[in-house]
Formats: C-alpha cells, structure tokens, sequence
C-alpha cells in the first residue's frame, strides 16, 4: 500500500495549484478594487500580524499614509491583507510538498526532478515575496508590479509542472508537428501576457480621467496596437490546435476536458479582450482578463506537459518488423 506521504503528495501538489490560482484570482481583486496600498508595511499590515478593524486602532506613525496612499479605507487594508493571507499559504502548500516529493524521490517512487522543480518554485516564491515588499516600498511603481506578477506567472508554472509530473493522467497523443504548434503558441501568449502588462503600464501613468474618449491608440500608444495583433495571433495559434487535437484521429484517446477548457478559455479570452476595447478598459474587467490568461497559460501547459509523440502507421508497422 502506498505511504502516507505517497497518498497526500499528490492532494498538496492540487492544493499547491488551487491557492496559487487563488493568489492570482486575490490580485486582480486588489487591482480592481485600488487595494494596492491597504497595507502601507510590509510583511506586517500597519506593524501587525492581524490588521486593525477600526481606524481608531491604526497606530499615529502609519495614519498619514493611510488616509493617501491607503484612502482612509479598511475594506481595502482587508483586501490586501487575504491577499497576502493566500500567498503566505501558497508558499507553506508548495514547502510541505517539496518535502512529500523529496521522501518520495529518497524512496525511489519519484524522479528527483520533482523535488528539483518544486525547489525552484519555492526560491521563485522568496523572490516574488521579496517583490511585493519592493512594490509596497514604491508605493506600486508599475514596472515593479509588471515584475512582481511576472514571477507570480513563473512561480504558477512550476506548480503546474510539478503537479503534471506527480499526476500525469492520460497521455494526450500528438504528431511532430502538433507538438511544435503546441510550443509555439504557449511561447506566444507568454509573450501576449507581457505585452498586456505593458499596456496596463500605460494605462496605470494616465492621470484619473485621462482615458480615452474614443481614442485609446492615441492614449495607450504601440503598447496597445501590439497587444491587439498579439491577441489576433494567439487566438488563430491556439483555435487551430484546439481543432487538431479535437478531430484529429486520436481524439479518442486525448484528453477531453483540457482540450475544451482550452478552447472555451481562449474564446472568452477573447471575447473579453473586445469588450475591454470597446468599453474604454472598464477596470473591473481588467483583472478578469488578466486572470484567464493566467488560466489558459496553466491549462495549455499542463497540455504540453501531457502531450506524447504518436507515430504514424508506417513507423509502427516498421518497428514492430
């Protein structure tokens, strides 16, 4: 029978997963919301474990930021504090699965290479962490946010790969060329990812009122205009993939349920890309975009990740000769 730590390896790694998405998720509400700031210290929330819940237990030295930087808002200071809340408990998730896969390798049930992922994940995890002091100290400069959740994005990745690795589930069977299309078209949203955050650069400089009034080229520049041709490309990469591995002949054997995630996430990928256009980038909608993307990169990933090479009949038939 398996070990104990053989049984819940598998349950941290989903779990690992499930509260990284969560950080993501809790990000995009602290965007959305201009929570940014509802913590003006970092680890700490105004020099505490636990913030405050009335204002008149903010100490005096943190006030003055409070009532700028802040708005004189607790609801904000809670937003972000779940915020940190789910990224603190990412990070304990991704440890004590480090420590399952590591008894696992020891013991010869695993390959050494998981231990090896989940440790870089969790050295991605202290820089992130590191990042987000950055930020708070810059009072969310926006490149340094572009860069807090671009580690965010790589430390997502890790989870995946080693979830992947620890429940590989079905192989998904692929020819030559449909594996390098599935390459190509994940190496192009991580660029249309990056090209999104520069647009939100852009968008995060604008003075309040600043947008758009019918003109968003004009005020979000060759940041934007990119983005859109981007989008126009990912959205033909990734439909033509989701077409082959749906009605190729080994549809059978695939794997069902990521092939329509992946074809009903870049649809409403999309479909909130042009609406974000043509509302003028109402910001409640930003964050939406921003953590589908995060979601379709996971889901095309872990489809790589499953992705095994099918040879053609002639080559079976030549090799069992």
């Amino acid at each position: 029978m398996p070990s104990l730590s053989q049984r819940l390896l598998p349950r941290f790694a989903v779990l690992t997963v499930v509260l990284l998405y969560l950080v993501v998720i809790a990000g995009a509400v602290v965007r959305a919301t201009g929570s940014g700031m509802g913590c003006p210290d970092w680890p700490r929330c105004f020099g505490r474990l636990i913030p405050p819940t009335s204002v008149s237990r903010i100490p005096p030295e943190f006030m003055e930021k409070f009532r700028t930087e802040g708005h004189g808002n607790l609801t904000h200071t809670w937003v972000e504090f779940i915020n940190r809340l789910l990224g603190a408990l990412s990070g304990l998730s991704t440890a004590i699965t480090l420590v399952l896969a590591t008894i696992a390798a020891r013991a010869r049930r695993l390959s050494w290479r998981v231990p090896l992922v989940l440790l870089s994940g969790l050295v991605i995890f202290g820089i992130v962490a590191w990042l987000g002091k950055v930020v708070v100290d810059t009072s969310l400069a926006p490149r340094k946010v572009t860069v807090h959740f671009l580690g965010g994005l790589a430390l997502v990745s890790a989870a995946v790969i080693a979830l992947v690795m620890i429940r590989p589930g079905r192989p998904v069977p692929v020819s030559f060329s449909l594996r390098w299309h599935l390459i190509v078209a994940a190496a192009f949203l991580v660029l249309q990812i990056f090209l999104g955050t520069q647009v939100r650069e852009a968008v995060d400089q604008l003075a309040a009122g600043d947008c758009c009034d019918g003109r968003l080229e004009h005020h979000l520049g060759i940041p934007l205009v990119w983005h859109r041709v981007g989008a126009i490309g990912v959205l033909t990469l990734i439909a033509i993939a989701f077409f082959r591995l749906k009605f190729s002949s080994h549809s059978d054997d695939a794997a069902p349920v990521l092939v329509t995630l992946l074809g009903l996430l870049v649809c409403a990928e999309y479909g909130i890309g042009v609406v974000l256009i043509m509302a003028e980038l109402p910001a409640f909608l930003q964050p939406v975009h921003l953590v589908i993307a995060t979601a379709l990169h996971g889901m095309l990933l872990a489809l790589l990740l499953r992705s095994r090479l099918q040879m053609p009949p002639a080559a079976t038939n030549l090799a069992l000769a």
